[in-house]
């Protein structure tokens, strides 16, 4: 099963799934990435800098059990000196640990982070193995990879038809780049509870390697999927005069650039080391 799925997450609070989003690994450092309004309080189109809750779990999707089910680790006393968010973009991190050994991957938890189950399979995704803005093309491939807990588990007979707790990976293309607004536009429709989740170029590539020619697929890390672009239909019942307005999920959505993630680890990083001086 592709190491993608592995770390993508499932945010929970107060038993409900709330987002969606990744681990990432920088310099062995290890990071819960999701979109800033998962976590944060909103007003209108503005996250304030409060938080919603004091306490998430994340629960994570392991190929390696035979129920899917990965590890289980509890945040305690979130608070603003750890989790840092973007000033600009609706992207934020938290630090949950260390890398000590890989493979098998060993992992010192930070204090207020709590393993309830397999802290042993906890898998993180290089920062190494992502693409740049000005990397990307439009027409290329993507997979968006999320927990979109919205939606109906049940048909039209009532019947469960699927388990949310796993992710869902949905296919799409680079639809265009707002170099200028730093977005990146995805045709590939999200739903609440997509916020946050990673988004990977998916490349078919030719290697050779000596007299062996193979077709192999990369998978890169281009960003955060934080919302999707809304249709508006106006209906109207006589020219120039709209009485109401329907709200839809065009299918596109929005990414914010792996960049801005890495913006924030510097950050971090930089304070660290300030504090360490």
């Amino acid at each position: 099963m592709p190491g993608y799925l592995a770390s993508s997450i499932n945010i929970y609070s107060e038993g409900s799934s709330i987002g969606s989003g990744s681990l990432v690994e920088k310099d062995s450092s290890v990071y819960l990435v999701t979109a800033a309004h998962v976590l944060f309080q909103t007003k209108g189109n503005q996250i304030l800098d409060s938080l919603k809750i004091p306490q998430i779990k994340i629960h994570a999707y392991s190929p390696e059990n035979e129920d899917g089910r990965g590890s289980l680790l509890r945040i305690e006393r979130i608070g603003l000196r750890r989790l840092m968010k973007h000033p600009e973009k609706d992207i934020c991190i938290i630090k949950i640990g260390n890398i000590l050994s890989l493979p098998p991957y060993k992992i010192q938890l930070m204090e207020d982070v709590i393993a309830e189950k397999n802290n042993g399979d906890i898998r993180a995704l290089s920062l190494e193995s992502t693409l740049m803005l000005d990397e990307i093309l439009i027409g290329e491939d993507i997979r968006i990879v999320g927990y979109p807990s919205y939606l109906d588990t049940k048909n039209t007979q009532g019947q469960t038809i699927y388990d949310f707790s796993y992710p869902l990976v949905q296919k799409g293309i680079i639809s265009g780049l707002s170099n200028g607004l730093g977005n990146i536009i995805v045709s590939g429709a999200v739903y609440y509870g997509n916020s946050g989740g990673a988004v990977f170029s998916w490349k078919k590539m030719l290697y050779i390697e000596g007299s062996v020619v193979s077709l192999r697929t990369d998978l890169l890390l281009i960003g955060i999927v934080v919302s999707f672009i809304p249709f508006n239909y106006v209906k109207s019942s006589k020219p120039q005069t709209y009485y109401d307005i329907d709200v839809s999920n065009s299918g596109y959505s929005v990414v914010v650039p792996i960049k801005y993630v890495m913006d924030i680890i510097e950050s971090v990083e930089q304070e660290s080391q300030k504090l360490q001086e």
